[in-house]
């Protein structure tokens, strides 16, 4: 059996609860984003407004759109894990896990080109593979208990004595 990273609740729950942190997450990263963006084209400076959201305008609309249809296929893939999660359906849930994985492997290709890593770039990196690492948990859960399931089904179904046959024979009696 796979370990559980999750001590105090079970996989299942786990991976909805980060299906849940990552809608919000990038939700909120739309929200700041796009007042960021807005902000600068009316030549507002404001507070939010950080280095990538700067570098994002000045580069225009088209990879303002980018970004932006990046974050809502985040937050879609999120309720795709979350409905995953909750039909048990490895499919959707290595759905998300490719994307986040992609997602991940793209960020840090843009921050260190664009920007200089900072701290708390390194621990949203470390939560970002531990809640990778939950759900790929989670797949592996389902997939043993698939296996487990079909094993049985196969037990009960094979003959009692077509094992001793196919010992000495190659046909089936």
């Amino acid at each position: 059996m796979h370990p559980n990273p999750c001590p105090c609740m079970s996989l299942q729950t786990g991976v909805k609860l980060v299906a849940v942190v990552h809608a919000v997450a990038h939700l909120l990263a739309i929200v700041i984003f796009t007042s960021g963006a807005i902000g600068l084209d009316l030549g507002i400076d404001a507070p939010t407004t950080n280095q990538f959201i700067q570098e994002v305008a000045s580069n225009g609309k088209p990879m303002f759109s980018l970004v932006f249809f990046f974050y809502l296929n985040a937050v879609l893939l999120s309720i795709v894990l979350y409905f995953g999660a909750q039909k048990r359906n490895t499919g959707m849930c290595w759905a998300w896990l490719g994307f986040s994985a992609f997602h991940l492997v793209l960020a840090l290709g843009i921050m260190n080109v664009i920007f200089v890593l900072r701290a708390s770039d390194f621990v949203v990196v470390v939560v970002e593979i531990y809640l990778l690492f939950v759900v790929y948990a989670f797949i592996m859960q389902l997939r043993q208990q698939a296996r487990e399931e079909l094993s049985t089904v196969f037990a009960l179904k094979t003959p009692a004595g077509a094992k001793a046959q196919l010992q000495g024979s190659i046909y089936w009696a």
